[in-house]
């Protein structure tokens, strides 16, 4: 497919030249060329979304991808590691919009052909109801803390919610690996404009759930493109929130430092936490125990009326 098409074959090239730019941080020519490639593919890209039709859907769904995963292995980039200063993941999450609008423009019937297998194996739809264990409980309280008047934000925030409770759902009643991988991926693709310009903003409600989101990806940090990605965000995101709102990021923390197990369990309780004396920088974050914090009460609940399909 990429002989033939420019900007598909400069997504390629780009993946391509940013892997051997991550294993040889010293060959200045590969970081040129997966900075130039993944620029072109970009431009050109732009041009086609507008036109997307039954003969160029597969290329544009295609580069799409390959952008938005490129896009999510940046953090991964030694040029990036010169910078000590954490950054979100802004620009990832844009271009995994970006394949949602192609999604979208290409839904027409004979519009996609090779790429099609892709669109039968997403999640299955899991709509939020009343939330009663404590995890979610202190998630929703959060949330539900710093009430702001607009209503697109508001209903940003809360389809976000929506998303992370359907992807822990998942792995609480043991769908499976895959399954989990696909609402994972999925997540980005799924969440509301509005949602990454409050996170922009440093919205300490949109940080809090997408660090929720990446403790959710331990279960799969098997994956060389995850692995070591849920500690990375989480400590980040912990270095731009207000004191006040750090302690909502124990649970977060708690799995970064005890890993798939801990995502597994829906109950948090004080012995989670299981903070050592080697993981001073992890105790110094959590700022107490969840267990002492009133978003803990018994009586908060969460409602949401958003599905994982309906935002």
């Amino acid at each position: 497919m990429a002989i033939n098409c420019d900007y598909l074959m400069c997504a390629v090239l780009s993946c391509a030249a940013l892997h051997m730019h991550i294993h040889q941080p010293g060959d200045h020519k590969m970081r040129r060329a997966a900075h130039d490639y993944f620029g072109n593919a970009i431009l050109v890209l732009r041009r086609q979304l507008p036109q997307i039709n039954s003969s160029n859907a597969d290329l544009v769904f295609a580069a799409s991808i390959l952008i938005a995963f490129q896009s999510s292995t940046l953090w991964l980039d030694p040029c990036n590691k010169c910078d000590p200063s954490y950054r979100l993941p802004v620009q990832w999450l844009q271009m995994e919009q970006g394949v949602g609008k192609v999604l979208r423009a290409a839904a027409k019937p004979g519009a996609l052909h090779s790429m099609r297998p892709l669109l039968e194996i997403l999640p299955r739809k899991s709509v939020p109801g009343e939330v009663q264990d404590g995890l979610f409980r202190a998630l929703g309280a959060a949330v539900n803390s710093a009430f702001d008047e607009d209503v697109e934000t508001e209903r940003a925030i809360r389809c976000a919610l929506g998303h992370v409770m359907s992807i822990f759902r998942g792995i609480w009643t043991g769908e499976g690996g895959p399954m989990t991988r696909r609402r994972l991926l999925m997540f980005p693709v799924l969440l509301q404009p509005r949602f990454i310009e409050v996170l922009e903003a440093h919205d300490p409600r949109a940080i809090v759930l997408l660090a929720y989101f990446f403790a959710a990806t331990k279960v799969v940090d098997q994956h060389w493109w995850l692995k070591g990605r849920a500690e990375y965000e989480v400590k980040g995101m912990l270095s731009l929130l207000p004191e006040e709102w750090k302690e909502h990021l124990a649970w977060p923390l708690a799995v970064v430092l005890e890993g798939e197990a801990a995502v597994r369990r829906s109950e948090l309780g004080p012995s989670s936490l299981a903070l050592t004396e080697s993981s001073e920088e992890a105790a110094e974050s959590v700022m107490c125990c969840l267990s002492r914090s009133p978003t803990f009460s018994p009586s908060v609940s969460v409602y949401t009326g958003c599905s994982v399909t309906s935002c």
